[in-house]
């Protein structure tokens, strides 16, 4: 990337996280998330994947890419976003990441790692709203798809 390329694209992501940071962008439905994700990640050549925290309104109030990986897959700790969504006192969190590839069919390993961190939001006591795939102008919630419940029950767990 060219350096002028550069600079423009900083000043561009500079200027969206203000508008957001300013108007505390609010979250109703995946559908509302989705757009600002595909103008970040979904044209990527590269996995990315984010996570955005919310408040107690279901405001934004973080946008945090944890990893960037190949053309086909994103190596992602839990630990490196819940620490970013506990540091900023996020009550709720959505997970995203974009298939390069433009198929927005979460794989088997998509579908393993969202029941995870869902599980680990429980026991942390912040609440995982949604695991979303996106492209360029498509997206799948394994939340709308009924995929990110478990059958374990974190709070028959703590004592």
């Amino acid at each position: 990337m060219k350096e002028e390329q550069y600079i423009l694209k900083v000043l561009d992501l500079v200027q969206d996280y203000q508008v957001m940071k300013d108007e505390r962008f609010k979250i109703t439905q995946p559908s509302d998330v989705v757009k600002l994700l595909q103008k970040e990640i979904g044209s990527c050549t590269r996995e990315h994947f984010v996570m955005i925290g919310l408040n107690t309104k279901n405001e934004v109030t973080t946008l945090y890419t944890a990893h960037i990986g190949t053309l086909d897959m994103s190596i992602i700790h839990p630990r490196d976003s819940f620490q970013v969504a506990i540091l900023n006192n996020c009550k709720s969190v959505i997970f995203a990441h974009n298939h390069p590839s433009q198929d927005v069919t979460p794989s088997v390993n998509d579908i393993v790692v969202s029941k995870k961190l869902k599980l680990i939001g429980d026991l942390l006591s912040i609440d995982v709203l949604d695991s979303l795939v996106v492209s360029n102008d498509k997206y799948e919630s394994l939340a709308e798809l009924e995929l990110l419940e478990t059958e374990i029950n974190i709070n028959d767990l703590l004592v």
